[in-house]
């Protein structure tokens, strides 16, 4: 299903949950866009060129917002959503997933831990990365190196865009099996470092509202700047495009 420029995953979620469980063949990756991405997508930037990189080297591409979502209605596109915080729960929750060892880099240790003691039962493996490291970097390139030969299934990675999608892409030069989901902050929701919107705004697709009450500062450019830009994309019909800079 394409919509935005972006070859977006059909299918349900026990259809995902089987890729994922199904990679023992090769090496696949996971990004989730979100109405910050779709903006991103269309710089000509550094940070543009770098995201675009990585979705166009992911083998699998689930929307994680509902507001993207309601956007495609318009255009009579029903797309798959499921918000990469649900994604990561269910993972970590589901029963059909205990066998399953799940990796974690971006939360650092101490994230790791509270994860540990709140899913004991769970294989969890952390994997370790610099605090800051710089795309391309030596730091960047020894994380890859440690996290390509770590022992994990499923690698989740919380590193923020387009950090997390290069480092996906690196992974997938060096691995031969598993699968690795971008997911952001979704770890943070899990282990109660950030706050989830209440099930009712989720469900009136509000969660940007709640998320921009309670982190205006590091969000405000996101929702206030980023949204808009997007609705016009909508409006104008340059939602079609193929998703690059316009010319």
């Amino acid at each position: 299903m394409k919509y935005m420029g972006i070859d977006f995953f059909e299918g349900t979620q026990d259809d995902l949950r089987r890729v994922l469980l199904d990679s023992s063949d090769r090496f696949r990756f996971v990004v989730t866009p979100n109405v910050d991405h779709v903006n991103i997508l269309r710089e000509d930037s550094i940070r543009g060129r770098q995201l675009r990189d990585g979705y166009d080297g992911a083998d699998i591409v689930v929307c994680d917002s509902r507001v993207l979502e309601l956007l495609a209605r318009v255009r009579s596109i029903r797309l798959f959503t499921y918000p990469g915080a649900d994604l990561v729960k269910d993972l970590v929750e589901d029963p059909a997933f205990a066998h399953v060892t799940i990796g974690v880099i971006g939360i650092g240790r101490e994230g790791f831990d509270i994860l540990r003691q709140r899913h004991p039962a769970r294989p969890l493996r952390f994997v370790a990365s610099p605090s800051h490291m710089d795309i391309g970097s030596p730091e960047f390139h020894a994380a890859t190196e440690q996290a390509a030969t770590a022992d994990w299934d499923i690698l989740i990675i919380g590193l923020g865009a387009p950090k997390q999608e290069q480092f996906a892409l690196a992974l997938k030069q060096k691995r031969s099996s598993g699968a690795a989901i971008c997911a952001g902050a979704a770890v943070d929701f899990l282990i109660g470092r950030q706050k989830r919107a209440p099930e009712i705004m989720r469900r009136l697709r509000i969660e940007w509202l709640f998320r921009l009450v309670n982190e205006p500062g590091r969000l405000w450019r996101r929702y206030i700047l980023g949204a808009p830009k997007l609705l016009f994309l909508l409006v104008s019909g340059q939602d079609l495009t193929d998703g690059r800079p316009p010319k």
